[in-house]
Formats: structure tokens, sequence, C-alpha cells
């Protein structure tokens, strides 16, 4: 009995064979099989068959052969840039490889939790790369919520965290400086020609609500206890957004000591309640550790980060 067919079946999808792919490259700038064959080091024969099963794989011929001509068919100038282009990646993860695991190039990958200021972790690389110049940092920001998972699933290798995270019974902490939280504002700002200020008066300008700020819930139960609620003027969990907010004057936030990095703004000590933060190194309790990444760390410990101001 006849069946209708499964138009739905999902297809098998094809497998290239990387050496064909090259071996029809080469034949593809002479259109001669015996200069091709000659060139690949190889018999007339073996490039012909090679082709041909190359063709069968994509479905279609590539390569007409009429009387002494050869030429390529359509298909086969359509997908000859597609080829290279495969050729081309295919060469770039071997080298990639090979510089990994013989150590050559080392990549590694740091997440770095987005409260973190940027300026003290740039002048560790720069100075740390004077030390190991082939060295290639991938730099990641994360929220304080994705940073850990990221660690744990090995997206990262290391990550720098402005406070502790889930799961740190499952990391190994370093720390790196200790950094005090200040009032952020324009230069222009009333707040600006002050010492020192307190929760009532940042609680009396429009306020720039940092939601990823891990002293965010500190501050706003300190204001409550006092009876003033921040005039939030704007959310976002983008710090340069908010950074941008105060340089422009549209309102002050808590931030860390080192979060600044724009010009024209200044920064107030906040005398009550006084939050001071510890900024620190986490790797994954038992993994592995490469020469990279113990260098790294030893060098991240050994840092002077007193002048990262």
């Amino acid at each position: 009995m006849m069946t209708d067919i499964d138009t739905n079946q999902t297809k098998e999808p094809m497998d290239l064979n990387l050496k064909r792919v090259r071996y029809f490259l080469a034949l593809a700038q002479t259109l001669n099989i015996s200069q091709a064959a000659r060139k690949l080091g190889m018999s007339q024969p073996a490039l012909t068959k090679a082709v041909q099963r190359l063709e069968e794989e994509v479905g279609g011929p590539l390569i007409r052969r009429e009387g002494r001509h050869t030429h390529l068919t359509q298909l086969g100038s359509s997908l000859i840039g597609l080829f290279e282009g495969l050729v081309t990646n295919a060469n770039y993860i071997e080298q990639t490889a090979q510089s990994l695991v013989s150590g050559e190039n080392p990549v590694l990958r740091i997440g770095v939790m987005c409260s973190v200021g940027p300026s003290p972790i740039a002048a560790f690389l720069a100075e740390h790369q004077q030390v190991h110049p082939k060295l290639e940092i991938q730099l990641q920001d994360y929220t304080r919520s994705e940073i850990a998972p990221a660690l744990l699933e090995g997206r990262i290798d290391l990550a720098i965290l402005g406070a502790t995270v889930k799961d740190e019974t499952r990391f190994r902490y370093a720390r790196l400086y200790d950094e005090t939280m200040v009032v952020a504002c324009a230069a222009d700002d009333p707040l600006a020609g002050r010492a020192s200020v307190g929760l009532k008066d940042v609680a009396r300008r429009p306020y720039l609500d940092r939601s990823q700020c891990e002293f965010r819930h500190l501050f706003l139960s300190a204001s409550q206890r006092i009876g003033f609620v921040p005039k939030v003027f704007a959310r976002s969990d983008n710090e340069d957004w908010i950074q941008n907010m105060i340089q422009a004057g549209a309102g002050v936030a808590i931030v860390p000591d080192r979060w600044v990095t724009l010009p024209g703004i200044t920064k107030i000590k906040l005398k009550d309640p006084k939050l001071v933060r510890t900024v620190s190194v986490a790797t994954p309790i038992g993994r592995a550790s490469n020469p990279s990444l113990q260098a790294i760390l030893r060098a991240l410990r050994q840092f002077n980060w007193a002048p990262c101001r």
C-alpha cells in the first residue's frame, strides 16, 4: 500500500569533506586537472574521483568538461566563494586550537561585574600585558545574577566581583581592594561644593537608580528608616547611561569610588551610612588551572591597587 510522503520530515544536513573542498578549489584555480593534480601531489583519477564525491555531497555538478575545455558550472561558480570562506575558517580554527593547546598564544576570558569601575582593571591589564605580551584577554560584562552561571559553566575563566554571588561556596575568592561608596553628581549640582553629605541630602535631589548596584537595597532601606524616599528620576541596569545622566546634571547616584570615568562628575563622601565594598577575583574550586590563569591570578594578588583612582 502506498502512503503519502512526509513532507515535514527533516532533511539530513550536508556533510562536506574539507579535503575534497580544498581539492576542488585547487582545480578551480587552473581548470586544468593535470596541473591541479601535480600541485596537489596526487593522480588525476584520484582528483577526479574526489571532485565527483564532492559533487554528490552538494547535489550537483561543479565542473563541466567539454572536449579539451573545462569550466565551472553555475553551481560551482556560486559555491566557490563559500568554499573559500569555509576553508579559511577551518584553517583559523586549526591554528587557534594548536596555539591554545601548545600555550603559544593563550586566551583568557575574564568576566567583570558591571558595577566594577574599569579604571583599576585597565591599569592592571596594561601592566600585565608588558610581562605577558602574547596573552589575549577577552573581557565580558555581567550582572551580579549572570556572572556566577557564566563562571560555573566555563564561559569565563575568572570573574572580578564587587560582591559575593549565588553559589559562593563553589568559588575561591581573593581580595583585590576595598572601595567606599560615594555620591556622584554633576560639577554644578547643589551638592557639589560639600565635603560630605548624608542620605537626607541625597533624597532631596533627583536620584538615578543603578538597578544592578549591590548596595542598592541598603541605601533604599536606610532612606526609608529616616523617613525619606528617594525621588527616582530614572532607573537603568546600564552603568554608562547612569554615568552620562549624572554628567548631564539629570540627578545624583550613590556609586563606588572608582566607578566614575567621565569628566565633569564630582564625588562626595557619604557620611551616613558609610558603605564599603570589597572587589575580589573568583575562580571555581577544583577546576584545573592552566599556566596563563595561574600567572594572572598571582599577578592580581600582587598588584598595587592603591594608586588606581
